[in-house]
């Protein structure tokens, strides 16, 4: 065994000149191999990630046995805004899906490296799919500020305008937003749903009462809907 070791080690130490070319590719196809192994590690250490957000979704779906959904809502990290009407918009801070397959709704987010995944009922009209853990950036004309993106789906296309007022009792305080939406197509919305510091996390929603306004575009109610998350 003492014999064999020092042939590595003298192997090892060889210059490269001093390498037959069947030498010099035995070097070059263990490297090859380290540096897979290396790539390999890191990628299971990382969660193994798929290329694409979408994919990541779609592995979700199968790992969690949901059936593979039509997406209604793909929100990617800082790459689009919604909204700009009076100087208001609001961009994802992660990865964030909507898809809808027969009587469900799954909603997937990328928060804190990790995917997460929620499947609702989806109800008849307009229908709240809150991601568990997912921020995003409400734009203002002389500011910015970090706030919840809370969905709704199946959304009336008739719908012009939207506002919603989120209720939420947080450490035996009650706390109450209201505010606007956004038409992100297909039938999706979203609202900056501003809550307490204290209460950033995961299902911040659970619990909170909501009224959906919808308004037609002459400015007539078009319907009005309550709820509470998590139900």
């Amino acid at each position: 065994m003492k014999e064999f070791w020092k042939r590595v080690k003298r192997f090892l130490l060889m210059k490269s000149e001093d390498l037959s070319p069947a030498q010099q590719k035995g070097f070059l196809m263990v490297d090859l191999l380290m540096i897979a192994f290396l790539l390999w590690a890191i990628w299971i250490r990382l969660g193994s990630p798929l290329p694409t957000a979408e994919m990541e979704f779609r592995r979700l779906e199968r790992t969690h046995l949901l059936p593979r959904s039509e997406i209604v809502f793909a929100g990617t990290r800082r790459e689009k805004m919604y909204g700009g009407e009076d100087g208001l918009a609001v961009s994802m801070r992660q990865p964030a899906f909507l898809g809808i397959a027969g009587e469900r709704v799954a909603a997937a987010a990328c928060g804190q490296g990790q995917w997460r995944v929620d499947s609702y009922p989806l109800e008849d009209g307009p229908t709240p799919a809150p991601f568990a853990d997912a921020h995003a950036v409400l734009y203002e004309p002389e500011s910015r500020s970090f706030v919840f993106p809370l969905m709704f789906v199946n959304v009336p296309e008739e719908a012009a305008r939207a506002e919603l007022a989120f209720r939420q009792l947080y450490q035996e305080t009650s706390h109450q937003w209201s505010g606007q939406g956004w038409n992100t197509g297909n039938g999706t919305w979203l609202f900056p749903v501003q809550t307490p510091l204290t209460a950033y996390g995961e299902y911040w929603w659970r619990g909170g009462g909501y009224t959906l306004a919808l308004y037609r575009a002459d400015g007539a109610l078009l319907l009005e809907k309550s709820g509470t998350l998590g139900e």
